[in-house]
C-alpha cells in the first residue's frame, strides 16, 4: 500500500509544479520533500526522502527498482546523500510530463541529509537541504487522511470504511529515527525479529524521547499534558524500506466524523536549561493528519 501511495502521490506535484515550463536537458532540482507529506525539509536517516526535478532523461512513466536490495542507480541516475559521502538506494524515479521524481532512501548511516546532488550520465545538479516547517510523519492520502489500515483485516481506513472507537489501527510512517535490529540501508525490515524504535538521547545533552500518538478533539490543540492513545507497536513496517508502522488503538471516547492525529515527542531537558533542548520537559508535534472515525 505504501508503494502505491509514493506511486499515485507523485500526480501530487501536478498542483505544485504544474505551471513550470519543461526544462532542458540540464538537470535542475525543484524542491526536496519528506516523502510523506512532501513538506520540503530533511528527514532522518533511514527515512524516505523526495526529490522533484526537472532535465532527467530516458526514464518512461513510473519505473520502480527490482530485487531483495535497492540499487543506488536507476535510469542511470543516482543521489548523493550530503553529508553521508555515499549513495541513496532509490526506491522509484518517474516522468511525470515535465518534471520527474525520485523516492529515495535516506542512509541509516548518514551524518546529515544536509544536500543532495543527483547525478545522470555527465549531467549533476546540487541542492541544500533544511529541516523546515512541522515534523513531517505520518504518510497522508491524496485527499488529505492518514494512510492506515484496519487492524482486524487490514482494509483501507477511509471515509467510505472508516476508523471505530475502541478498535485498533495501524499507521504508516516516516522520520522517526533510530530503530533496534537496524536493516541494512536499502533492505527490507525483517519480520522477526521486528525492528521496534529505539530513541537515543538528544545529542545537545537532554534525556532520551518518549513517543506516543495523540487523537484531538475538534478544536484541541496538542501539548505535553495531552493524554495519549493506547499503542503496542512503533517501529520499522516489516517487508518495506523506510516505513514505519504505528499501531493504536481509537479511544471510545473519540469524536465521530474527521478529526485529527499526531505524534507526540517528549524529551526531558534537565532542571537547568541546555542548549538545543530548553529546560524541564519540552514536546514536539507531528504535522498533523485526518482521520474518519465512525458514528
Amino acid at each position: 500500500m505504501i508503494w502505491r501511495h509514493l506511486i499515485f502521490s507523485m500526480t501530487l506535484g501536478s498542483a505544485i509544479f504544474g505551471s513550470m515550463p519543461i526544462a532542458s536537458a540540464a538537470i535542475q532540482i525543484l524542491a526536496v520533500t519528506s516523502s510523506t507529506d512532501f513538506q520540503a525539509t530533511a528527514v532522518a536517516p533511514g527515512s524516505l526522502e523526495s526529490i522533484w526535478c526537472t532535465g532527467l532523461t530516458g526514464i518512461q512513466g513510473v519505473m520502480v527498482a527490482d530485487g531483495p536490495v535497492l540499487p543506488v542507480q536507476l535510469a542511470g541516475v543516482s543521489v548523493d546523500a550530503g553529508g553521508f559521502g555515499g549513495y541513496a538506494p532509490i526506491l522509484a524515479v518517474a516522468d511525470l510530463g515535465g518534471y520527474q521524481l525520485i523516492n529515495v532512501q535516506v542512509p541509516w548511516d548518514a551524518a546529515g541529509f544536509n544536500s543532495v546532488v543527483v547525478r545522470q550520465g555527465q549531467e549533476t545538479a546540487q541542492m541544500s537541504v533544511t529541516v523546515d516547517g512541522q515534523w513531517p510523519v505520518f504518510f497522508v492520502s491524496g485527499s488529505g487522511y492518514v494512510v492506515a489500515r484496519h487492524a482486524s483485516d487490514y482494509s483501507l481506513v477511509d471515509p467510505t470504511n472508516p476508523a471505530r472507537p475502541g478498535e485498533w489501527i495501524v499507521g504508516y510512517a516516516s522520520n522517526l529515527g533510530p530503530v533496534a535490529n537496524t536493516p541494512p540501508t536499502g533492505t527490507v525490515a525483517p519480520n522477526s525479529p521486528l525492528s521496534p524504535l529505539a530513541p537515543t538521547p538528544s545529542p545537545s545533552g537532554g534525556g532520551t524521547p518518549d513517543y506516543s500518538v495523540l487523537i484531538l478533539q475538534p478544536g484541541q490543540q496538542p501539548d505535553y499534558f495531552t493524554q495519549a492513545v493506547d499503542s503496542n507497536f512503533m517501529g520499522l513496517a516489516p517487508g518495506t524500506v523506510g516505513v514505519y508502522q504505528i499501531n493504536f488503538r481509537i479511544p471510545e471516547t473519540a469524536p465521530a466524523g474527521d478529526t485529527v492525529v499526531y505524534m507526540r515527542k517528549n524529551v526531558f531537558c534537565g532542571f537547568f536549561y541546555v542548549p538545543g533542548c530548553g529546560r524541564d520537559f519540552t514536546s514536539t508535534f507531528s504535522a498533523s493528519v485526518k482521520i474518519p472515525i465512525a458514528n
